[in-house]
């Protein structure tokens, strides 16, 4: 790996941005999306009610606008991801939350929340905006909503396109009368953008051996009518791994999870060329940074070797020089050959998250 250049897109002092999302405009042109939020006076939070999706125009390392997806969206927007459906449709899309005054706890016994700071943040669907015009401008947020009873649910992984139906991974915490709760992880697909079922449960929180297994934030692949799903994995709530499963029909039924060895979780899996992709991920060990693995996907004889193959595939350090474990969640767009790559953290001294933008050629 050589790299070419590493800018810092964005950081201010006085704020908190991160799990950025980028892809390709033209060539030196793109689109970041990126979470940001006040800073808490006391430390970082990935919880704020005035949390915004904001997403930058960068042209040769340059920005040159600004906007605010979702901005009529009165709800706290977390880690917009962007996707290119088409050559003039993006999708823009963020999981919500709202808060609530703490002596409400009770009537959300059945829904999926957090207290944070005497308040009840409640885990409140995704909002969705539509680009028609290749990025220049986005909708009004359409609030998707399931039919089914789930009613709190996120997301942060890649969709994908099959023909003209759009699959979306989304996870959500299944609270359950024997205080068994479990994070479950679906398929949700739709052909209109607005419409929106359930397609198939990918999986959820299983005990082996009397050890919990947890799966959520999944992302999608589709090589050649595979799926594949990458899915961040805690074991006893260890630090996270990926695992993997795939499905041979369009998405209607998915293998069960196997775990690999790559410890980070890659949610925007990039094809380089037909038959190769580029696996980039937060490695929150030491020493922190980013990591990636290539698959090259023609040597893979069987879809049940995947594991197999991932394992056995080299890694690639692309940053190891992040200040801690608060660091990760890449993005990567293929340019002309040029990986362009964006991610946040906090390097040296400095306590400002920031997120960078960095620029190299594969060996």
């Amino acid at each position: 790996m050589k790299i070419l250049d590493e800018i810092v897109l964005y950081e201010n002092k006085n704020f908190y941005p991160a799990f950025p999302s980028i892809i390709g405009l033209e060539k030196n042109k793109y689109l970041v999306s990126f979470r940001l939020a006040p800073k808490s006076e006391k430390n970082y939070s990935h919880l704020h009610s005035l949390s915004k999706a904001i997403v930058l125009t960068v042209y040769k390392n340059k920005i040159i606008n600004t906007i605010e997806l979702g901005s009529e969206d009165s709800a706290a927007k977390q880690d917009p991801q962007l996707f290119r459906a088409d050559d003039k449709t993006i999708l823009g899309y963020y999981f919500r939350y709202t808060f609530h005054p703490i002596n409400e706890k009770k009537l959300f016994k059945d829904y999926t929340f957090i207290e944070y700071n005497n308040s009840i943040a409640l885990l409140d669907g995704i909002g969705l905006c539509v680009s028609s015009d290749n990025g220049k401008t986005f909708s009004k947020p359409n609030i998707i909503k399931l039919k089914n009873g789930i009613k709190n649910f996120a997301i942060r992984g890649n969709m994908i396109k099959i023909g003209n139906e759009i699959l979306a991974p989304i996870y959500a915490y299944k609270k359950t009368s024997n205080k068994n709760d479990k994070y479950q992880c679906y398929i949700i697909s739709s052909k209109d953008l607005i419409n929106w079922k359930i397609k198939t449960l990918l999986c959820e929180t299983e005990i082996k051996k009397n050890k919990r297994i947890e799966y959520f934030e999944p992302s999608l692949i589709n090589y050649k009518n595979n799926i594949i799903a990458f899915i961040r994995t805690h074991f006893n709530n260890s630090d996270g791994y990926t695992s993997v499963a795939y499905s041979t029909d369009n998405g209607k039924t998915f293998s069960k999870p196997e775990a690999t060895n790559i410890k980070g979780y890659p949610l925007n899996p990039l094809f380089l060329k037909e038959d190769k992709i580029l696996l980039t991920y937060g490695y929150r060990l030491k020493p922190y940074g980013i990591r990636a693995k290539i698959l090259k996907l023609n040597e893979i004889k069987n879809i049940n070797n995947l594991v197999e193959y991932i394992d056995n595939s080299s890694e690639i350090i692309i940053d190891y020089k992040m200040k801690n474990s608060d660091c990760g969640y890449p993005s990567c767009i293929n340019d002309g050959g040029n990986i362009i790559c964006v991610y946040y953290g906090c390097i040296g001294k400095s306590k400002i998250r920031k997120i960078f933008m960095k620029k190299f050629i594969l060996d």
